[in-house]
């Protein structure tokens, strides 16, 4: 049994196993009205998601089921293929110009949901508000290396930046980063306007976003089927169950412990990946873990592999370091610092003036459970060094809103990488704005100057050598705490073509396939 408190002025329900059960009474009769939506309506598609969007705004992270959505309705200057390959796509093509400079050629049938042509001044309009400290864009630090933007012409463009950056085009190409209208101004997370395939036809609120074909989008017969129909299912098992019995198509995130039933099962199919990762974020402008020894104790005392199967079902492994996507990176000397060590645990509480240790909190989500069960496992840990933690479990949309406003202790979080490079680290460790994503107030001037060091380093031997001693750094000052690596993956019909998980770090970016699906 776990209590959660009240929390930073917001109630918290006491929560025990018939609480869950009676809400998944609660949620099975609400979403029961919608069964039989997909079962025969070939011209829908019906994504079950993890949780109802926060908000729909084009440059803010609100999480995985928020970026299905903007996939449908935004697109950037350039995208992934089902790869993981960089390709263009508002841009019709692209060049480098010297290691400082890239320039796009824009499409020429390219247009906004409002009807306007996308031309070279929404490209500057939006790497404008991207980084404007007065808005919260998600990538703002990351953007900052864009030195200036020159407008050739109306329909090309030259980015021009401070120095060279190997990872400069995956920006471009993820959904944080979409071109917006400037003509249309500052978006408005109401009425999204993009120039991707679908438009937004209606939102109910906590229980369904739908989208529908846009007449003038760019690629000829795309999308293959004229409406997305994106439901909540925050309970897991009503989810699966929807999946099973045919009233979605596709579900993001398939829990852990239904992969071995969807792969049995003759009528579904799963797609799955490793590229997500669970960690730990730390409030380090005020509580206990402004103290950087209570950070390392908490790395040291976490049992990664308890995790792993209670959280994961055993499809995942454990993360000793910072979450670098894919090799070779992934491999550097220094990245397996973090393993079971109770006695440095309890050596460190000692000298952090906490020889019998204490009290906190952990902010985290019912929903999806894994990261409640993660909460839980981390607190079974830590009690054994010492360290007693009280959990703070909320909704979705409330605990991102804690952590964007650090309204929290310490907190569990899960996310993937921006793109399968090493700098995506940047988000997570890197000085910038608040973000539920990144421990709140932290800072370092040396973990930033190594950030830019391999962000500008072209050569692979010597961005290796600086990614290993960033690990270093990253173990001494602790920006946040890596637990697991998890296996991530789509559920799906049979029938359902054209769907793909893109691979590692990009699986999130996988709804942009939903343009190529249909049901056969």
């Amino acid at each position: 049994m776990t209590r959660t408190s009240g929390f930073a002025g917001i109630p918290m329900p006491f929560i025990n196993r018939r609480g869950v059960l009676l809400g998944a009474a609660a949620t099975a009769t609400l979403l029961g009205a919608r069964r039989g939506f997909a079962q025969g309506a070939r011209d829908t598609i019906v994504m079950g998601l993890v949780n109802y969007p926060p908000n729909i705004k084009p440059l803010e992270n609100t999480g995985s089921s928020s970026g299905a959505v903007k996939l449908a309705i935004f697109r950037g200057l350039l995208s992934y293929n089902a790869d993981g390959v960089l390709q263009p796509e508002l841009a019709e093509r692209w060049t480098p110009d010297g290691t400082t400079a890239h320039v796009f050629k824009l499409r020429d049938n390219a247009r906004f949901h409002n009807g306007a042509p996308v031309m070279a001044e929404d490209v500057a309009f939006t790497i404008g508000l991207i980084q404007d400290p007065k808005y919260t864009a998600f990538l703002r630090a990351d953007f900052q290396i864009v030195e200036r933007v020159e407008i050739v012409d109306p329909k090309m463009v030259r980015i021009v930046l401070k120095a060279p950056s190997a990872p400069f085009p995956h920006l471009l190409a993820s959904y944080h980063a979409p071109i917006l209208s400037k003509a249309a101004g500052e978006p408005d997370a109401a009425k999204p306007i993009g120039a991707g395939p679908y438009m937004l036809k209606s939102m109910e609120r906590g229980v369904a976003v739908e989208v529908e074909r846009f007449a003038d989008y760019y690629r000829p017969g795309k999308p293959k089927t004229p409406r997305i129909r994106f439901v909540n299912y925050p309970d897991e098992n009503l989810r699966v169950a929807a999946l099973e019995s045919g009233d979605i198509d596709v579900t993001e995130t398939l829990p852990w412990q239904a992969m071995d039933g969807v792969e049995r099962n003759p009528r579904l199919k799963m797609d799955s990946t490793v590229g997500p990762f669970m960690y730990l974020t730390f409030n380090t402008r005020s509580g206990p873990f402004t103290n950087v020894k209570l950070r390392q104790a908490v790395a040291f005392a976490c049992k990664r592999d308890d995790v792993v199967k209670a959280a994961h079902f055993g499809r995942g492994r454990p993360l000793n370091g910072l979450p670098y996507p894919g090799k070779p990176f992934s491999e550097t000397p220094a990245n397996d610092q973090y393993r079971h060590d109770p006695d440095m645990a309890r050596k460190l509480l000692r000298e952090a003036g906490f020889p019998n240790g204490f009290q906190c909190r952990l902010l985290s989500t019912t929903s999806p459970t894994l990261h409640q069960t993660t909460a839980e496992v981390v607190q079974q840990n830590l009690a054994e060094v010492g360290i007693q933690v009280e959990l703070a479990l909320t909704e979705w949309a409330t605990r991102t809103t804690m952590g964007n406003q650090g309204r929290y202790e310490f907190s569990v979080a899960g996310t993937v990488g921006a793109y399968n490079d090493p700098d995506s680290v940047t988000t997570f460790i890197g000085s910038g704005p608040s973000a539920y994503a990144r421990s709140f107030g932290f800072s370092s001037t040396r973990i930033d100057e190594l950030l830019t060091r391999g962000r500008t380093e072209l050569d692979e031997a010597k961005r290796m050598a600086i990614y290993d001693e960033l690990q270093k750094a990253a173990f001494e000052e602790m920006p946040i705490v890596g637990l697991t690596w998890r296996s991530q993956a789509y559920g799906m019909q049979r029938g359902l073509e054209g769907f793909r998980n893109f691979p590692g770090a990009l699986t999130f970016h996988s709804p942009i396939s939903l343009e190529d699906t249909v049901k056969t």
